[in-house]
């Protein structure tokens, strides 16, 4: 069975131009790093689970406020990712 080893409380999702997608938020527990996976997202009817490729530091120097931003390489649009994630929900992490 797999551990998690961390949660992420979403707070944006957003696409960097030759980057691809990125869920910012607060990390709750634990830690985040590359090459871990996410829980399973229902999509569109069908199940993904993400493999982070990256890890961030956000900062939102108007807001006065920084985030972690988990960067992803997928082919699944922003606009998809915002409804299978709503703002504030918390994200399972783990290895596999």
């Amino acid at each position: 069975m797999e551990s998690i080893e961390g949660r992420l409380k979403v707070k944006s999702i957003f696409t960097v131009s030759g980057r691809g997608l990125v869920i910012a938020g607060d990390i709750v527990e634990g830690t985040m790093k590359i090459g871990m996976y996410t829980q399973i997202l229902k999509i569109n009817d069908k199940e993904f689970r993400l493999r982070i490729d990256g890890v961030e530091f956000v900062d939102y120097i108007s807001k006065n406020h920084a985030e972690v931003g988990l960067f992803f390489s997928v082919s699944i649009t922003k606009e998809e990712m915002q409804s299978a994630i709503p703002y504030d929900k918390i994200i399972e992490c783990r290895n596999l």
